[in-house]
């Protein structure tokens, strides 16, 4: 298992708590635009355009200035990638592994298409907005990161005038916008495919037992808006500050309530989570009696082999691709990625898509497919506000493990 760096000082980011990995708590149409990531990962495939309408060729750009920093592939487009390469502590541990997942992708595509330029943001926002200020004079059509929200609001000061695309990594929603998008796994995504899960269980009313600090704020915001989406109505609110006593009592307080809601909502991560469930049950409130419904934290061992969860559901990203990666990860570098990196994987991937359909030009406005993508983690697509929607799976804890409650979907028709 790779470690759990944090983030740097002042971002704004989660921690992710998806396995093998980092923090997110801190952190078309035809051949096509919702399958290309998929396709274009075994090898160049074209696409037909956006809305049914084919992109017309542009001329490749002919950059002159020698790029700076090590450079993976070999094609007439260029996009940098801004890593925390040297950053100090757990967070320069994310860089490397981004590096090698865009060198995977490079790789799988066989060289062409794009030249990927690595440049090292030191972790700071002073730095990444250097590395993106280089990286404009050198001619990119597409910046790919950086990982850290301070960072990622840095480098869109700095490309948004130039109207250079980011593809950043933050789980900081704060930051997108319509030049800056996340590919990342986001809090809204969580909640809604949990609460749409919830409704299709035939659950009217929902209670939620949340961390009392930024995280549980967010969480809240984003629990609300998607039941209120979804016609869940929300009955009862209870917070608890990270000391063993206050999370019995607040357990203990919501387990008096139960008899006001039918699911109840928990995003918290690792031993803290069992043992909240453990507090519940204590109460009478199990997932025998209520559905405990979790967020993407859970993807934890200690969460899924709790026998105190047994029947309790959460939605995380389909597995088989990410699997499949991780497996060529180790055969490659003999070591393990950052759970995250595939996130790398699949924005070198989709720019070298994107720059094929341009003949070696990237179009942003494809970025905007309402049909989205397909990659590592699934189908994703990236909103009219920068944030990314995706397609999550939901799974059941079993108490040794868990298993598929509801399938993770093909498309972005229909609620899920």
């Amino acid at each position: 298992m790779a470690g759990s760096p944090t983030s740097p000082e002042g971002s704004d980011d989660r921690p992710v708590g998806r396995s093998v990995g980092v923090n997110r708590r801190t952190l078309a149409k035809g051949a096509g635009l919702a399958s290309l990531l998929g396709l274009a990962a075994c090898g160049p495939q074209g696409i037909t355009g956006l809305g049914g309408r084919p992109t017309q060729p542009l001329a490749g750009p002919t950059p002159s200035i020698q790029p700076q920093g090590e450079i993976l592939g070999n094609g007439s487009a260029r996009v940098a990638l801004l890593l925390p390469l040297t950053a100090t502590g757990n967070a320069g541990q994310v860089g490397p592994s981004f590096r090698n997942a865009a060198d995977m992708a490079i790789a799988a595509l066989g060289g062409d298409g794009i030249t990927v330029i690595v440049k090292d943001t030191g972790g700071t926002p002073q730095g990444a907005a250097a590395a993106a200020s280089q990286a404009l004079a050198e001619g990119v059509q597409m910046v790919l990161g950086p990982i850290f929200a301070a960072e990622v609001r840095a480098v869109g000061g700095v490309t948004q005038a130039a109207g250079v695309p980011v593809i950043a990594f933050s789980s900081d929603a704060t930051v997108a916008n319509s030049n800056v998008r996340l590919l990342s796994f986001l809090p809204s995504s969580d909640a809604r495919r949990i609460v749409n899960y919830a409704v299709a269980q035939n659950r009217t009313s929902m209670g939620a037992l949340l961390p009392n600090n930024a995280y549980g704020q967010i969480m809240e915001a984003e629990m609300r808006q998607a039941a209120a989406n979804a016609g869940l109505q929300v009955a009862v609110i209870q917070r608890y500050d990270l000391t063993t006593i206050a999370i019995q009592a607040a357990a203990n307080e919501i387990a008096q309530q139960r008899d006001r809601f039918n699911a109840l909502f928990v995003p918290e991560a690792g031993d803290v989570m069992v043992s909240i469930a453990q507090g519940l049950a204590s109460g009478g409130l199990t997932p025998q009696n209520t559905l405990f419904l979790g967020s993407g934290q859970w993807e934890d061992a200690r969460v899924q082999n709790s026998p105190a969860l047994a029947g309790a559901v959460y939605p995380a990203p389909p597995r088989a691709q990410f699997q499949d990666y991780v497996t060529r990860y180790r055969a490659r570098y003999n070591s393990e990625p950052v759970r995250i990196s595939s996130l790398g994987y699949d924005a070198v991937t989709l720019a070298a898509a994107l720059a094929r359909a341009g003949n070696g030009r990237i179009d942003p406005a494809m970025l905007s497919a309402s049909s989205g993508f397909s990659g590592i983690d699934g189908i994703f697509r990236f909103l009219s506000n920068g944030v990314s929607q995706r397609g999550l799976a939901v799974y059941r804890v079993t108490g040794a493990g868990t298993e598929v409650a509801s399938a993770a979907p093909r498309s972005f028709q229909g609620e899920f």
